[in-house]
């Protein structure tokens, strides 16, 4: 029988060593914050940065803070990354919203 992981867990699967697991990390909560609001990225991205310091042995407050930059700062690249730009880019009369 296979088993399968989250689809998650699947991309970070060969990553060899920690600063690996960071930089992926970052990068991918970066351009995930960008296209999805941060407060949904932060809410998924927690337990998912547990589950891994828990599985690659590291501590769990590197990977919270690994996530937590790249989430504040990929949220303010796009007006759909945080409410308050969205409600700037609807509402302050700007002509293209991206």
């Amino acid at each position: 029988m296979v088993c399968c992981s989250p689809p998650p867990i699947r991309l970070l699967a060969d990553v060899r060593s920690a600063n690996g697991l960071v930089l992926r990390l970052l990068l991918g909560a970066g351009l995930g914050s960008a296209l999805l609001m941060n407060d949904t990225l932060a809410i998924i991205g927690t337990p998912l940065a547990l589950l891994l310091a828990r599985e690659h042995g590291l501590p769990p407050r590197l990977l919270l803070l690994t996530l937590a930059f790249p989430i504040t700062i990929g949220s303010v690249t796009s007006p759909i990354g945080n409410p308050q730009n969205l409600l700037i880019a609807l509402h302050g009369g700007m002509a293209a919203h991206f």
